[in-house]
């Protein structure tokens, strides 16, 4: 995942499936997501439920992740276009 990511989404059609694990295991998968999302990696051993669970939601999490990258990309290309107008309007624009 991304170093400078602060945040994830965590979807509530997760819910359902929460509530089918008893408390310690929804504790083992939020500790893991959370690792996942500041780590890149989960830093605890899962149990093998868990493990099921989790590896749906690192999919979405990695989808996710692809987007907000694409995002931050395509906003940065638009900074610096606007930036280069509002400094230099009579000079044409390249990237």
């Amino acid at each position: 995942m991304s170093e400078d990511k602060k945040s994830f989404v965590l979807y509530t059609d997760y819910l359902e499936h929460f509530m089918c694990m008893s408390l310690e295991e929804r504790g083992a998968l939020f500790t893991a997501i959370f690792e996942y999302a500041k780590y890149g990696q989960p830093q605890t051993p899962l149990p093998s439920g868990v493990e099921v669970a989790f590896s749906f939601m690192r999919s979405q999490l990695e989808r996710d992740n692809e987007k907000w990258l694409e995002s931050k990309k395509n906003k940065s290309k638009a900074g610096k276009k606007g930036a280069h107008f509002r400094w230099h309007p009579d000079v044409p624009y390249t990237e």
